[in-house]
C-alpha cells in the first residue's frame, strides 16, 4: 500500500500550496405548472387555513444543469405520509424518484395573506428549518444536507402564485470558507479498471439500497443516494459507521474518498472547477459528523452524462465494460473547515453561538427575491371557470362552515318540475350552491312574457320557430350550461297528468312510466308548477319511492315553501309502514281532493300573478332548506323544530339540537311568508291519514296498479274518487255526524235554560 503522501503527490498533481475557495453552482428551481394547479387545489380542498409546512418531495439528476424538479407526483408522497394504510403499501407508496435521480426531501410552507409572507423573517425560517435536524445527527443530519423550503403565497381568485424556494447550506465566517488545494480529473488519476470498479461498485451499491426496503434514512428506496464513502476497491453509504470501518480496513484516510453525485453534470474541467451545491453541507457534515475538521480529504465529485436507471433485472456485471464517467468526475483536495469557523457570534449579548445559513434562490433580476407564476394562461378555460364557480363553497368550509359537504351537493341529483318563474330562480341558485346534476321538466314554450321575469330565457329563445317559443325545459337546460362549465342538465318536454283533466289511457301510460323513470332516478324533487292539482302525482310518486320533495308555491303577495316528510315505505313482507311524527305534504292541509283548477277562470286568474321580487325569495328559501336537509343525517325523514313559548309558528330549536338542525341550522317543515307584513312563520303540519296525496291507501293504490289509479283520477269530474280511496269521504261523514251530535247537545241546553 502506498503512503498517503505518495498517494497525494501522483494522484493530485494540479494545483497549488495556497489552494483556493471553492466556489458553488446553486440550483435553478423547475416547477412543473401542474405541481401549482395541485398545490392550489389542496389549498383548497384540504389545507385551508392551515399555515404548518407540509413534507413533499422533490429531485435532482446528475446530468447537468443543476435543477431541483419539483413535480405534481410530490402531493402523493404527501398523501401517503398521513395514510393509515399498511406500512407496506406505505413503503411502495414512498418509491416515487427513479433512482438515477436524488430524491430531496421538499418542506411547503404556505402562507394566508401576502402581508404574513412578505414580513415573516426569511433568514431565520431557513435557519430553523435546517439547522436543529443538522446538528442532532444520525439519519436526520443526512436528510438535512439536501432539505429545501418553499415558501407561498397562492393568489386563488386570480390564479397565481408567489414562490420562493430555498436550498440550504451551513455558511461559514468571512475567512473562513472551504478551500481546496489539488484538483485532478478521475481519468488522469484512475486507470480503466479502477474506473470500471467504481461504476460497478455504485450500482451495486444502488441495487443494494433498492432490495433493502429500509425507509429509515431520507435516501432509503427514494432514488439515488447524494453522497457516498469508495475507495479503489469497495463503496459504501454515507455514515459514520461506514467511515469508522473503512478506518480500520484502510488504515488511512487519505485512501477514503467521500464522493457525492454532483448536480453540476459534466463539464469541460477547469482549474479551479466550481462544484455542485450539496457538496457545501457535505463538508460541514464531515466537520460535526466524523469530526475531520481543520484536515484535509479528497472528495469525489461523481459527474456522468448519462446514469442508468437500475431495476431488478439490470446485469450489473454487464455496466463494466463501457465506464460512464467519460472522465468528466473531478477529485478534489479539500480542507474541511473547523466547528468553529461555521459559528457567528450572536446578535444579542448572550455570549452564545449561531450557526447562519444561506441558499435563497435569486428572482429574476438576479437578486435574492420571491417569483410569481401565473397559472391561467397554462389552464384550460373549463377547469379556470369549473375552480371560480366553487370558489365561494370551499372558502366556506375553510373557517365558517367546516361541515359543508360540497362533493355531496355535486354529486346530489335534482329534478326540478317546472321551469317557469319559480324553476328558474331555483336552478340559478342551485349552481351557486355547486349541484350540477339537473333535469328538468316543464310543457310550455317560451313567451314573450317570460324573458323579464324568468332568468334563463331570452328573446332569442321566444323568436324560436317563427314566435312559438322554444320549449322551456331545453331552453332552461342549455342557459344552465352556458353559466356552468361543468353543468349536467337535461330538458325534458312532458305533461304531467292531473286529477280533473282528461287523457287517453295510452297518453296517461306514457307520461307515468317516463315521470315515475325520472323520480326514481333523482334524489331530491322540487315541485314549482303553477296549479294545485300538477301538483299531485309527483306527490304520490315522491310518497311512493320516499325521496326529499321540496315544494314552493306563489301567490300576489305570499309565498310558501316546505319539504314533504318521509315517504310510505314497506317491511319485508311487503306491508305498508308509516313513520311515527311523519311530516305532513302539500296536501295535507286539504280535506278535499285536487281537481281542475284552470275552470271558469279569467286572465288574471290563469296566470301567475305575483309581485316580481316573490319568486327570487322563495326560490332561495326553497333551496337553502334542501342543502339544510342534505347535511341533517336523517335527511327527508328529519323532525322539524319544536314549538317555541309563543306559539307554533316560532320554533327555538337550538343549533346544537342534532334532532331538529344541521351544521347550516334549523330545518322547519314549513316557511310561509308575505310581502305585505314582511314577516314569515315556521308552521309544522304533521301528515294527514286521510290525504288524497300521501296517505296509506292512495300510495298503497299506486304501488297496486298505478296506471289504474292516475286515469281514473283523471277521467273523474269530481273528486269522490280520489276521497274514496283515500277515506276523506267516510272523514268528512264522521266529522258531519259528530258535528250535528254537537248542535243536538247545544239544543238541549237552550231548552234547559
Amino acid at each position: 500500500m502506498r503512503s498517503a503522501a505518495g498517494k497525494m503527490s501522483t494522484e493530485l498533481t494540479k494545483g497549488n500550496s495556497e489552494g483556493w475557495t471553492v466556489k458553488f453552482v446553486p440550483f435553478v428551481t423547475a416547477i412543473e405548472s401542474p405541481f401549482w394547479v395541485r398545490y392550489c387545489h389542496e389549498k383548497l380542498e384540504r389545507i385551508q387555513l392551515n399555515e404548518d409546512a407540509i413534507s413533499l418531495q422533490a429531485s435532482y439528476g446528475v446530468d447537468g444543469p443543476p435543477r431541483l424538479l419539483c413535480q405534481e407526483n410530490a402531493f402523493h408522497h404527501s398523501s401517503s405520509s398521513s395514510s393509515s394504510s399498511s406500512s407496506s403499501s406505505n413503503a411502495a407508496k414512498i418509491i416515487m424518484t427513479a433512482n438515477e435521480r436524488v430524491a430531496v426531501e421538499l418542506s411547503l410552507q404556505g402562507f394566508n395573506t401576502l402581508d404574513s409572507f412578505q414580513k415573516c423573517d426569511k433568514n431565520q425560517l431557513l435557519i430553523d428549518f435546517f439547522t436543529p435536524a443538522f446538528l442532532r445527527g444520525g439519519n436526520e443530519a443526512l436528510a438535512a444536507l439536501t432539505k429545501c423550503f418553499l415558501c407561498v403565497y397562492p393568489e386563488l381568485k386570480s390564479h397565481k402564485v408567489l414562490y420562493w424556494m430555498g436550498i440550504p447550506a451551513l455558511l461559514t465566517k468571512p475567512g473562513k470558507s472551504i478551500r481546496a488545494f489539488h484538483q485532478v480529473s478521475l481519468a488522469e488519476a484512475w486507470t480503466i479498471d479502477e474506473q470500471k470498479m467504481l461504476v460497478n461498485n455504485l450500482a451495486v451499491l444502488r441495487r443494494n439500497i433498492m432490495l433493502s426496503g429500509d425507509t429509515s434514512t431520507a435516501t432509503a428506496n427514494r432514488g439515488l443516494p447524494p453522497f457516498f464513502l469508495c475507495t479503489k476497491q469497495t463503496c459504501h453509504r454515507l455514515s459514520p459507521e461506514s467511515y469508522r470501518c473503512l478506518l480500520v480496513e484502510e488504515q488511512s484516510t487519505e485512501e477514503v474518498y467521500f464522493g457525492f453525485f454532483d448536480p453540476s453534470g459534466p463539464s469541460p474541467i477547469q482549474p479551479q472547477q466550481p462544484m455542485g451545491w450539496p457538496l457545501r453541507n457535505f463538508v460541514a457534515y464531515l466537520c460535526y459528523h466524523l469530526n475531520l475538521g481543520g484536515k484535509k480529504v479528497i472528495i469525489l465529485s461523481y459527474r456522468s452524462k448519462h446514469l442508468r436507471r437500475l431495476d431488478m433485472d439490470t446485469n450489473i456485471v454487464a455496466m463494466n465494460s463501457e465506464p460512464e464517467i467519460e472522465g468528466e468526475s473531478i477529485i478534489l483536495e479539500v480542507l474541511v473547515p473547523l466547528k468553529e469557523d461555521y459559528e457567528w457570534e450572536s446578535s444579542v449579548e448572550d455570549g452564545k453561538k449561531v450557526n447562519k445559513v444561506v441558499g435563497w434562490e435569486l428572482n429574476a433580476r438576479n437578486k435574492p427575491g420571491p417569483r410569481w407564476v401565473n397559472l391561467r394562461p397554462l389552464l384550460d378555460s373549463n377547469h379556470l371557470a369549473i375552480q371560480a364557480a366553487d370558489l365561494n363553497l370551499k372558502l366556506m368550509k375553510w373557517r365558517m362552515i367546516p361541515d359543508l359537504k360540497v362533493d355531496q351537493l355535486q354529486q346530489t341529483k335534482v329534478l326540478l318540475i317546472g321551469a317557469g318563474t319559480l324553476g328558474c330562480s331555483v336552478a340559478r341558485t342551485l349552481i351557486g350552491w355547486g349541484v350540477r346534476k339537473m333535469k328538468i321538466v316543464d310543457n310550455g314554450r317560451v313567451s314573450y312574457s317570460n324573458p323579464v321575469r324568468q332568468s334563463l330565457f331570452t328573446l332569442e329563445d321566444c323568436h324560436y320557430d317563427n314566435g312559438s317559443g322554444r320549449p322551456k325545459a331545453q331552453a332552461a337546460a342549455d342557459a344552465l350550461k352556458t353559466i356552468a362549465a361543468d353543468m349536467e342538465c337535461e330538458g325534458i318536454t312532458l305533461s304531467i297528468p292531473m286529477p280533473g283533466h282528461p287523457e287517453s289511457r295510452e297518453a296517461i301510460e306514457t307520461s307515468v312510466a317516463e315521470l315515475e323513470e325520472l323520480i326514481s332516478e333523482c334524489d331530491v324533487v322540487y315541485l314549482l308548477t303553477d296549479t294545485r292539482e300538477s301538483r299531485w302525482l309527483p306527490t304520490v310518486m315522491v310518497a311512493a319511492h320516499n325521496k326529499i320533495m321540496i315544494n314552493a308555491a306563489l301567490g300576489l303577495d305570499s309565498w310558501l315553501v316546505m319539504r314533504h316528510g318521509a315517504g310510505i315505505v314497506q317491511d319485508n313482507d311487503g306491508n305498508i309502514v308509516t313513520s311515527e311524527g311523519r311530516l305532513g305534504c302539500y296536501f295535507c292541509n286539504d280535506i278535499v281532493a285536487p281537481e281542475n283548477s284552470t275552470k271558469n277562470r279569467t286572465l288574471d286568474q290563469q296566470c301567475t300573478v305575483t309581485r316580481p321580487g316573490l319568486s327570487p325569495i322563495a326560490s332561495s328559501m326553497a333551496v337553502e332548506m334542501m342543502v339544510s336537509l342534505l347535511h341533517h343525517p336523517q335527511q327527508q325523514a328529519a323532525p322539524a323544530p319544536k314549538r317555541g313559548p309563543i306559539g307554533a309558528f316560532a320554533p327555538t330549536a337550538s343549533y346544537d339540537d342534532p334532532s331538529s338542525s344541521g351544521p347550516l341550522g334549523i330545518i322547519p317543515h314549513q316557511v310561509r311568508g308575505s310581502l305585505v307584513s314582511y314577516t314569515m312563520m315556521t308552521p309544522t303540519v304533521p301528515a294527514f291519514r286521510h290525504c288524497t296525496a300521501c296517505a296509506a291507501s292512495v300510495v298503497e293504490a299506486y304501488q297496486k296498479d298505478k296506471i289504474d289509479l292516475v286515469f281514473n283520477t283523471c277521467q273523474a269530474r269530481d273528486s269522490v274518487y280520489l276521497e274514496n280511496i283515500s277515506g276523506l269521504t267516510g272523514f268528512r261523514a264522521e266529522a258531519a255526524e259528530k258535528m250535528a251530535e254537537m248542535e243536538e247537545w247545544d239544543d238541549d241546553d237552550d231548552a234547559d235554560t
